[in-house]
């Protein structure tokens, strides 16, 4: 809570002058830009996580600045959105593929890579976090059977046949009722390269 405090109070700010001055900063526009990405930050680790580098401060070092010139001590909560940051970086190459029975016939294979968005899933891994591998698969299948509920056919691919969760370098394939099963599914994509 005492980011927000933080927020709250740069936000009804009255004199940023002073702020820029005990801050260093000589430019004015780089100061407001940087209090705005504080004080409008959905979180201290999404705040650190989206990297703010001014050539003056990073992001940390602007965090703990701002705290000392307000003697908020947000030591402890730097700390905690560090470890959801660690954490969610084990996450980064997480991924929902989808499966279909699409076999290419003569579809342009530009038209199959800027479709290739239609294969996936997307889903908040702040969910992941802090979880044993049983609850992040029982998320998944709830992303997915929702997924199911919502979309039975993919446009150009066709109709859903299975998914395809890659996680921490191993692969969980579900069927369309959301279930793990033994089926291998492979992926297959299509990208292009515009040079």
């Amino acid at each position: 809570m005492t980011f927000q405090t933080l927020q709250k109070t740069l936000l009804n700010l009255k004199d940023s002058s002073n702020l820029a001055k005990l801050l260093d900063y000589k430019n004015m526009d780089k100061f407001h830009q940087a209090i705005y990405k504080v004080a409008n930050a959905k979180s201290l680790a999404k705040f650190l996580r989206d990297g703010h580098y001014d050539y003056i401060y990073t992001s940390k070092e602007l965090v703990l600045k701002l705290a000392s010139i307000y003697k908020i001590d947000i030591n402890a909560e730097l700390e905690n959105a560090q470890k959801l940051n660690d954490e969610l970086q084990k996450y980064k190459n997480s991924y929902i593929y989808i499966d279909t029975d699409f076999k290419r016939k003569n579809e342009p294979i530009f038209k199959i890579a800027l479709m290739q968005g239609y294969r996936y899933v997307y889903f908040n891994k702040d969910e992941l976090c802090f979880k044993s591998l049983k609850e992040q698969l029982e998320f998944i299948s709830k992303i997915i059977n929702n997924h199911y509920k919502n979309t039975k056919t993919l446009p150009l691919f066709g109709e859903i046949t299975g998914y395809k969760f890659h996680h921490l370098k191993k692969d969980y394939d579900f069927d369309v009722n959301a279930k793990l099963t033994d089926k291998k599914i492979i992926r297959s994509t299509a990208w292009l390269k515009l040079a």
